[in-house]
């Protein structure tokens, strides 16, 4: 799996495990998650997925004044590479780079850059759900 994040669109690195967690906590009777990059996954794998970004946030270290540059680039008609560069002179002795080859997905994905701080996401899940169930309950000639 790979975390991306938007910081250009008000995306944050240290909001992003937070978000995770209150997507986790707002997901009931779900069998399959659909992240943007990655393979369809369990809740449990969401729930692996939160750890993981929220232990990365902790390991790395970056001052309000850090730059980073992301570049996107089409490698093939299938992948795109995404590196990025962090810029932090109080930190680090030295500029640090790091690139994630990213692979086109089967099926349908949700872009990463929705879900960053949108906290709406249990509610417009929860409204989905509502919507299977009064649709089986009309197919069973139930009313609601």
């Amino acid at each position: 799996m790979a975390a991306c994040t938007g910081v250009g669109n008000g995306g944050s690195c240290v909001d992003f495990p937070r978000t995770l967690q209150k997507a986790i906590a707002g997901i009931q009777n779900v069998d399959t998650v659909i992240p943007g990059h990655s393979p369809m996954q369990t809740p449990k794998d969401l729930q692996e997925y939160q750890r993981f970004t929220a232990d990365i946030r902790h390991r790395i270290y970056l001052a309000p004044n850090s730059k980073v540059t992301e570049r996107f680039t089409r490698v093939s008609e299938h992948d795109i590479l995404y590196e990025f560069k962090i810029e932090e002179p109080t930190a680090y002795t030295q500029t640090w780079r790091g690139e994630i080859p990213m692979h086109a997905t089967k099926g349908p994905m949700y872009e990463y850059a929705c879900h960053e701080g949108n906290y709406s996401l249990p509610g417009i899940l929860a409204g989905a759900r509502a919507e299977e169930k009064t649709a089986a309950l009309a197919a069973a000639g139930g009313d609601k």
